[in-house]
């Protein structure tokens, strides 16, 4: 370990009024340490990076562990003066747990189901036990450097906020589908195999500029549409086709298309 991180170091502090949980606590710590390395992943373009949590003391009434970077990369000086990963990840997980305290999701960088998960192993413990708090101190050679304090109460409305946004991750994952009537349609690749669902890819410029997966209602459609793809004699990549699409949507964005109804092509 490098002088640098032995200098920097921060302190995890609960005080608790009744015994805590120790698969609480190692999750709590565990998702500390985890999004630790995902800010570094993060700032790094994606490399990785672990972090090491250690017990420096246990006294009644509080409970104290030491969190040091395990690993310091030759890319670190390079984004943070003197290898201040810890001071940047401080800065970023006080202005997470802001937004959190003031009832928002976290802004910044793109966070993630995991992301949300991780902040509600983090305020358990203090959660579950009223009137306790938690400290994440940074320290280093001058003394106190920063600080982040969460009451118990705090964790609770912070973990209801979290609950919330999890609960909407789950609903952007699950696919929706939107029927949409009469659209001009492009074959971007085609195969017309009746026994596959594969291979049939297009585009729909005005639902998405980007080639998508094409299946079929039935094999009426399949059929009628092959028909004319092979007997006419335009190229099948310059036929334009109107239909009606059942737009499968993941996150808001369009995945594939389900052919529902064809009317008819003409030439480009």
């Amino acid at each position: 370990m490098s002088k640098g991180s032995e200098d920097n170091r921060i302190i995890v502090r609960f005080e608790n009024t009744k015994p805590v949980s120790l698969r609480e606590l190692s999750s709590a710590l565990g998702s500390l340490s985890r999004q630790y390395s995902s800010f570094i992943t993060n700032e790094t373009g994606g490399l990785e990076i672990d972090a090491d949590l250690r017990v420096r003391e246990v006294r009644e009434g509080s409970i104290l562990l030491e969190l040091v970077s395990s690993i310091v990369l030759p890319v670190i000086p390079l984004l943070w003066k003197g290898d201040d990963s810890l001071s940047e990840w401080m800065k970023y997980l006080r202005l997470a747990i802001r937004s959190l305290k003031e009832g928002k999701a976290p802004s910044g960088r793109s966070i993630t189901t995991e992301d949300y998960r991780d902040y509600k192993n983090i305020f358990t413990p203090v959660s579950k036990d009223q009137g306790s708090n938690l400290f994440i101190e940074q320290f280093n050679n001058h003394g106190t450097i920063n600080v982040i304090n969460i009451s118990s109460s705090e964790a609770t409305e912070m973990r209801k906020v979290v609950e919330q946004q999890e609960r909407l991750d789950v609903d952007d994952a699950v696919p929706k589908f939107q029927t949409i009537e009469k659209k001009v349609m492009k074959w971007h690749q085609a195969k017309f195999d009746p026994q596959s669902e594969t291979g049939n890819r297009a585009v729909i410029e005005d639902i998405s500029a980007k080639p998508l997966k094409v299946i079929f209602q039935d094999r009426e459609v399949r059929e009628s549409m092959q028909h004319q793809t092979s007997e006419d004699k335009t190229p099948w990549h310059e036929l334009v086709y109107i239909v009606d699409v059942e737009v499968e949507l993941k996150n808001g964005e369009p995945k594939s298309y389900r052919i529902l109804k064809y009317y008819a092509e003409v030439g480009m």
